[in-house]
């Protein structure tokens, strides 16, 4: 569960709080779907649920450090 959360909480900025409900959403949806998806193809258990968190805090630090809300930063510097 600690996993989850802190997936959302890098996923969606750590300042920004509706960037943080966002990325509670998609973590939630991602987490169920890719393990339906998983256990439809290749028989897994459902234990490997944190592995789907983990997955997604790897490639958020990879990818965009600064999560969502780094999106929304750049816009409104860009409008200016």
């Amino acid at each position: 569960v600690i996993l989850s959360i802190f997936a959302a909480a890098i996923l969606g900025g750590l300042t920004s709080f509706t960037g943080t409900i966002l990325g509670a959403y998609i973590v939630s949806l991602s987490e169920n779907t890719g393990m339906l998806l998983l256990n439809f193809y290749t028989g897994l258990d459902f234990s490997f649920k944190p592995a789907i968190a983990f997955l997604i805090i790897v490639l958020v630090l990879l990818l965009r450090p600064q999560g969502l809300s780094g999106i929304t930063l750049r816009r409104l510097r860009l409008e200016r």
